[in-house]
């Protein structure tokens, strides 16, 4: 059975969270700025370690304050979503 289409209504609140998001990321610390950029454009935790020069343990502990941070900032419809960014 095909999909259907998103609603008006739909449409309208995802852009608004995407919207919401983008805000967000651009009120992030600039470390944490670029971890997202690298994270979003499909970047593995072991390659942003290689880009960045720190462990991996401290990309993952960035990736868990940058997604805390943007949960908080954004509010509580992220707390439904997923936490891959």
């Amino acid at each position: 059975e095909p999909l259907a289409a998103p609603s008006a209504e739909g449409a309208l609140e995802e852009g608004e969270r995407l919207r919401a998001l983008d805000r967000a990321v651009a009120r992030l610390p600039p470390v944490l700025g670029e971890l997202y950029a690298l994270r979003a454009s499909g970047h593995s935790l072991e390659e942003i370690a290689g880009v960045l020069a720190i462990p991996v343990g401290t990309v993952k502990s960035k990736m868990f304050h940058l997604v805390k941070l943007l949960r908080e900032d954004v509010g509580a419809w992220t707390a439904k979503g997923s936490t891959k960014i």
